[in-house]
């Protein structure tokens, strides 16, 4: 895709649970619907974490941006999640349960 386009794709992908939490507003459907994003994937070791941002340049290289998936440092990620030495890891903010 061109990049316009791509960046418009990703927008409407991510733009589904707003649209759902309108929904669900609109039609007073009450069931703990909650977005507060989500850790994409958490590096345990430095091989990982190197791994990690690479793939995160490759996301911000298809358009996407801070907004979308975002570096957390080891100690945002300490505050997400439990594990022995982390090193950080990728947040995606566009994620609702």
């Amino acid at each position: 895709l061109a990049p316009q386009q791509r960046r418009a794709s990703f927008d409407l992908l991510h733009g589904i649970p707003d649209e759902v939490a309108q929904v669900l507003a609109r039609e007073g459907i009450d069931c703990d619907y909650r977005k507060g994003g989500a850790l994409y994937c958490a590096a345990r070791y430095p091989e990982q974490e190197g791994s990690l941002r690479r793939y995160l340049d490759k996301l911000y290289a298809q358009g996407l941006t801070e907004d979308d998936y975002r570096w957390l440092s080891p100690q945002q990620l300490a505050e997400q999640v439990r594990i022995a030495k982390p090193y950080g890891g990728i947040y995606a903010p566009h994620v609702a349960t």
